[in-house]
């Protein structure tokens, strides 16, 4: 059973099923940046990454370099490096305990006694197959020295002249052994949630449990908490080694390439939330708050827009009180409407007398 394979992808899956976002101070930097590595190459390459790290152990500078070609592309760019030379021990030196541990430390008996528990359940199938033990006399000769056989398709058989017992015919036995399924099932399913325990995640991210039904966000975070404390933890590490190599890489871009895009702090990495809150959900969470007045429109937009920045924010704000008319001139500089220009539904402007 390829559990090891799967607990690897999943560790992928986890960190980088949606790319996170790097932002630097410097706009001229940040869509160099973006240009970078807002490509299929870099997506794929973070996960194939990810995945090995998970299997060997370690994470960001170990798997990434920055490299340029003038001739391929005009910028710097991140290669996966694959290190196939994981060591426990490496832990306990200083230089080499960020090469980090594998998600299969540990579990490594446990994934030999389920490779034994399957190869038992294959078994029971091989042994179980129906098998006939039938009479010498009923077996067809193959001539002198070459034995004899059993045609089960023969449908007509001549009557012998031996003794039976009683009134009872010569006996063919049937012969089928029962598969255990209960038990080996119970005995898999225990070594796997050993195994997932063990390495840090959760049975229902691998597809355990699912019923189809549908569930909530919160539902979902319940269900795969330990998962989601594996992938908090993870992320951490991956962002800081993002955040150094994408620093150098800015660098080594403005020194080869001469964009002159001069940060002054490393860049900043997010994580997008793996669990996307249910817009039906959020849309009735904003109506109340707005039914029982407990919230302002700017925040009912953060709550529903949770990645949109100040000018998107402000700008819906500002539509959705127009279009409820309760948008309103500012009072510190309302002079009157002979000097605003404003004008009051069914009224006309003052004029001066």
């Amino acid at each position: 059973m390829p559990l090891a394979a799967d607990i690897a992808a999943a560790s992928a899956d986890l960190l980088f099923s949606e790319p996170p976002r790097l932002t630097v101070d410097n706009p001229r930097a940040q869509a160099r940046l973006d240009d970078i590595l807002n490509t299929p190459t870099i997506h794929s390459g973070l996960l194939e990454g990810a995945e090995v790290a998970a299997a060997l152990g370690g994470v960001y500078p170990v798997y990434l370099r920055v490299v340029w070609d003038a001739e391929l592309e005009a910028h710097a760019m991140l290669d996966p490096v694959d290190r196939r030379c994981p060591a426990r021990h490496w832990r306990g030196v200083p230089d080499l305990a960020p090469l980090g541990r594998s998600d299969l430390d540990g579990v490594e008996p446990l994934l030999d006694a389920l490779d034994e528990t399957y190869s038992s359940w294959m078994r029971d199938v091989r042994l179980a197959k129906a098998r006939l033990l039938v009479p010498v006399g009923y077996l067809q000769s193959q001539g002198p020295g070459q034995s004899a056989s059993w045609d089960d398709d023969q449908e007509v058989f001549t009557e012998l002249n031996m003794l039976t017992r009683g009134d009872a015919g010569a006996p063919i036995t049937a012969t089928q052994f029962a598969i255990r399924v209960q038990e080996h099932r119970e005995t898999v399913e225990e070594i796997v949630r050993a195994i997932l325990r063990t390495a840090g995640y959760s049975p229902p991210t691998f597809g355990d449990h699912d019923d189809g039904a549908p569930v909530t966000a919160t539902e979902i975070t319940a269900r795969e908490r330990s998962s989601e404390r594996t992938r908090a933890k993870k992320s951490l590490y991956w962002a800081a080694g993002l955040s150094s190599i994408s620093a150098a890489l800015l660098d080594v871009d403005r020194t080869v390439f001469g964009t002159g895009a001069t940060v002054t702090a490393p860049p900043v990495v997010k994580f997008p939330d793996r669990t996307q809150p249910d817009p039906e959900a959020l849309a009735r969470t904003a109506q109340l708050l707005h039914a029982g007045e407990s919230a302002s429109a700017e925040v009912r937009v953060r709550m529903v827009h949770p990645d949109w920045g100040e000018p998107e924010v402000a700008a819906e704000v500002q539509r959705i009180l127009d279009e409820t008319g309760r948008s309103v001139p500012d009072p510190a500089a309302f002079r009157g409407f002979a000097e605003s220009g404003d004008t009051v539904d069914g009224l006309e402007p003052a004029r001066g007398r």
